[in-house]
């Protein structure tokens, strides 16, 4: 484990959410607050049984079924480091 994902790991521990959906290694975090940091996708880990394709799918519905834009917390802990389809991603 790296200290960058170490940190990662504790800052999203520490700010609590409404709703947390794991989807393969990422977390999908939504609150009824402004916040964008507990409206966002955490895709520190990597399960690799989901295609990232579909996985980026099951995000993309899950925020537009809470009214809210997909947003991701981009870090160098991120997995992958870069998304094929890049238009999709929203920092």
């Amino acid at each position: 484990m790296t200290q960058i994902y170490l940190i990662e790991e504790l800052s999203a521990n520490a700010w609590p959410t409404d709703v947390v959906q794991v989807v393969d290694g990422w977390r999908l975090r939504y609150a009824a607050s402004v916040s964008r940091r507990l409206n966002s996708v955490w895709p520190n880990l990597n399960g690799g049984k989901i295609t990232l394709e579909r996985k980026l799918d099951i995000v993309e519905d899950f925020y537009s079924r809470r009214g809210v834009r997909t947003r991701y917390q981009m870090c160098p802990a991120a997995r992958p480091k870069e998304d094929t389809r890049g238009a999709r991603i929203h920092v």
